[in-house]
């Protein structure tokens, strides 16, 4: 008897789960599936539609990359600031530069012990 009770269970929680499951309408427009699994197209057909998909978006990633704005476009756009990898490996230098500084005015821990 608590056997069946556990099967029931089992089958209304695996019947839930498959009620929360998306479409694969649903799943092939958020990208998740290329392609239809639930049609008997053969492995060939299926490797080739991929293929071509790869294909389609290597060619409009190319698109996308020629018509992106080159650094000097961004700066007078206010988008990036002038020189703005040049000031930041100075600030890194001098930030560097003062911690090596500071660790040289530092006590060592055999004259912080004799302060007691």
């Amino acid at each position: 008897d608590n056997l069946m009770t556990d099967k029931d269970d089992n089958i209304r929680k695996l019947d839930r789960k498959l009620r929360q499951r998306p479409s694969i309408d649903e799943t092939m427009a958020r990208g998740i599936l290329l392609d239809r699994t639930d049609t008997k197209l053969s492995h060939g057909l299926q490797a080739a539609r991929k293929q071509l998909h790869k294909r389609k978006a290597s060619i409009n990633i190319d698109k996308m990359l020629t018509k992106r704005p080159n650094a000097k476009q961004l700066e007078e756009k206010g988008i990036l600031l002038p020189n703005q990898g040049i000031e930041k490996k100075k600030h890194k230098r001098k930030a560097s530069q003062d911690l090596e500084a500071g660790l040289k005015r530092r006590m060592s821990l055999s004259q912080m012990q004799g302060l007691g």
